[in-house]
């Protein structure tokens, strides 16, 4: 590292310094004002308050960090400039960015460190200020995570789920409830229950659980299991599924269909002779399937093709599902109709049906 380089950083320290300085004990004297008279009728004591505010120093160092380097960057600027220090460095053939690419440098490893701060830091020194604040000032006590009761939440699925305790610690659970329910009519479909749940291999074993299932307003089946592993299982498209829209045909779109392959036969026929020689014979090789886009189809083919799929129930080919598909007013799609028909491309057997040619 160059002398210049040192003396840049050095001079860019002090400053910083000075200014985190300043900025701690500002905020802290406004958050003192704020929240000491709180404090103070519940009876805290000193070393409590103290402990308290001085675990408050890593949320205000993050919070004005970004202000913090800017203002050293222009002070430092300012003080070179006033005393001639950045005009000489110019005559010495330095440029300004090479002047100041020491401070670029320590401006990424000063954010890479309050990233590290901020994340590892901070939140243990906000975790014991929250117990000083709750467990030593208000005499109440924390809510641990890892050990719960009376759990009710809704799942992704629109299940609902109780727990009656959680342990995190064991890995266990207690009188587990699960109901399974259309989201429409609220009439409940299945229902769960176990009265534990141990975490063994990266899922959940129920014991002693029933698995009801019920059709409407009475129970079609129970089942008991001493033991059932339940896992979260991820949802995959099924590529078989039958397609519904516009979007699920041209996701996956084509057409299969087969030809014969050619056939050679070449005979020498001989009048006198009691047979004919049959000197090439290539038989039919079978079929095989060829799949073609749709631009290489002949349109012929395609309207074909088309009209034996209208014929399907619930078919989205028939013009009530276009229509609907399509966002098309009744009166434009009768319009368009009547010009196909009029080009012969439609016809219509009976009123208001159509048929493509």
């Amino acid at each position: 590292m160059r002398i210049l380089d040192k003396y840049i950083i050095r001079e860019y320290l002090k400053i910083f310094l000075v200014i985190a300085f300043s900025f701690s004990v500002l905020f802290l004297i406004v958050d003192i004002s704020d929240r000491l008279p709180r404090l103070l009728n519940r009876g805290a004591s000193w070393q409590n308050l103290t402990l308290y505010f001085i675990l408050r120093v890593p949320y205000l160092m993050v919070l004005s960090s970004p202000v913090m380097v800017l203002l050293s960057g222009l002070f430092l600027m300012n003080n070179l400039a006033k005393h001639s220090e950045s005009v000489a460095i110019r005559a010495a053939g330095i440029s300004v960015f090479r002047m100041v690419s020491p401070l670029l440098i320590f401006g990424i490893f000063f954010s890479v460190g309050i990233l590290l701060f901020g994340e590892y830091v901070l939140p243990s020194a906000e975790f014991h200020r929250k117990v000083i604040y709750k467990e030593r000032i208000k005499n109440q006590k924390i809510e641990d995570k890892m050990a719960r009761s009376h759990i009710y939440y809704v799942g992704k699925d629109n299940n609902l789920y109780y727990i009656g305790y959680f342990d995190g610690y064991r890995g266990q659970l207690s009188t587990i409830d699960i109901t399974k329910y259309f989201p429409d009519s609220g009439i409940i479909r299945k229902k769960i229950t176990a009265s534990k749940a141990v975490w063994e291999d990266d899922k959940w074993v129920f014991k002693n659980c029933y698995i009801r299932t019920f059709d409407g307003d009475r129970m079609q089946k129970s089942d008991f299991y001493e033991n059932v592993k339940v896992w979260y299982n991820k949802q995959i498209d099924n590529p078989h599924r039958k397609k519904k829209t516009l979007d699920d045909i041209k996701k996956d779109f084509f057409v299969p269909y087969k030809i014969k392959d050619l056939e050679f036969n070449e005979q020498e026929i001989d009048f006198n002779g009691q047979e004919d020689l049959q000197r090439l014979n290539l038989p039919e090789k079978g079929l095989r399937t060829i799949s073609l886009k749709f631009k290489d189809i002949e349109k012929h083919i395609f309207r074909k093709a088309i009209n034996i799929k209208a014929k399907q129930e619930n078919s989205l080919f028939q013009f009530e599902k276009l229509k609907e598909e399509f966002k098309v007013e009744d009166t434009l799609l009768m319009d368009v109709l009547e010009e196909l028909k009029e080009n012969g491309e439609i016809y219509e057997p009976r009123a208001g049906e159509y048929k493509i040619l």
